[in-house]
């Protein structure tokens, strides 16, 4: 065998072997590909899922029938605590275990009952403030006022009956986040 002859054949295997090692370097780098695309893809349903926890609203019902320091207004309110702002979409109201129209059914009904304490026109302040559209949006943080009753027309015997009406009342708030996630929760001040 002459000397390139030799020199062919040891590049043929050379060349062999690096193609062989270079397709398991090829190999290699293929498996590491997918595993740290496998290892994105789950990192990305896990931010997903974090954002979607974070964003959650939670929505409260607050009554209150007097004024203090930490309510300064007297009625039912809802308060938002979630980390993200709610889409109040329904609310349902009983009255007595019977389901009613609206918050100004409840108003009405809650004058007739205050009437009695009161001299006439006095009792015009209460006011119901709030029926969603079904497109509503509650802020993170924010609040919403249901039935409002003056702080001027507060007294400790109108105080009673309020919490009297407040125990009778149930309330079916239904909301989503911005994610889209439905929420429903009943409410009893």
């Amino acid at each position: 065998m002459t000397a390139i002859a030799a020199t062919a054949v040891g590049v043929s295997i050379y060349t062999a072997l690096l193609q062989s090692h270079n397709w398991k370097l090829q190999q290699e780098n293929w498996k590491q590909q997918q595993e740290a695309w496998s290892l994105q893809q789950e990192n990305d349903h896990l931010q997903r899922l974090h954002d979607k926890l974070s964003a959650a609203p939670a929505i409260q019902l607050l009554s209150s029938s007097v004024p203090s320091n930490s309510l300064s207004r007297i009625g039912l309110f809802l308060v938002n605590h979630g980390g993200g702002a709610a889409v109040m979409k329904t609310i349902k109201i009983w009255l007595d275990g019977a389901l009613v129209e609206n918050m100004q059914f409840i108003a009405e009904t809650l004058l007739g009952e205050m009437s009695e304490t009161a001299s006439p026109g006095e009792l015009e302040g209460v006011t119901v403030t709030y029926t969603p559209s079904g497109y509503d949006i509650l802020p993170r943080g924010g609040e919403q006022m249901l039935l409002e009753v003056p702080q001027e027309v507060w007294t400790l015997e109108r105080s009673k009956i309020l919490r009297g009406f407040f125990d009778r009342i149930s309330i079916e708030v239904s909301y989503e986040s911005i994610y889209g996630e439905a929420f429903t929760r009943t409410f009893t001040p």
